[in-house]
């Protein structure tokens, strides 16, 4: 009988004694993993200047990764090669002796290069801008 008396006191003691401690809290690992991020990839946009001057590009748009970026540009005569991040872009060129020009560049999927050839109007024929081809 005492054995058990014993027991049962013993495990009296421990539940009292248990009780005045606050319970251990637990810590577990939560992995959150970021967001996927939209696959960017270099882009390359050809500028062909046949206007027989200098052209000043002004570009802006938003890559595809959602960050927004302009790029200022001085467009000598010739083939001008740019690398780019994919994205959608606004062009605006000024040239011509004063004229100007806007296009949209989209390089979505599938899309690795553009080219663009920039002439000069003649002085006689409307449109009064930079053609851009």
């Amino acid at each position: 009988m005492s054995i058990s008396r014993n027991i049962i006191s013993f495990m009296v003691a421990l539940g009292v004694f248990s009780m005045s401690f606050a319970p251990m809290p637990v810590y577990t690992e939560t992995g959150v993993s970021p967001a996927p991020k939209a696959e960017t990839r270099p882009v390359t946009l050809i500028l062909a200047n046949r206007t027989f001057g200098v052209v000043s590009v002004v570009l802006t748009g938003k890559t595809s990764s959602g960050n927004t970026v302009s790029y200022n540009w001085t467009v000598n005569e010739g083939w001008n090669v740019y690398n780019l991040e994919s994205g959608k872009y606004t062009g605006l060129f000024y040239g011509c002796n004063g004229l100007n020009g806007k296009k949209v560049f989209n390089f979505s999927k599938g899309i690795s290069k553009i080219k663009v050839k920039l002439c000069c109007p003649s002085q006689n024929k409307p449109p009064h801008k930079i053609w851009i081809k």
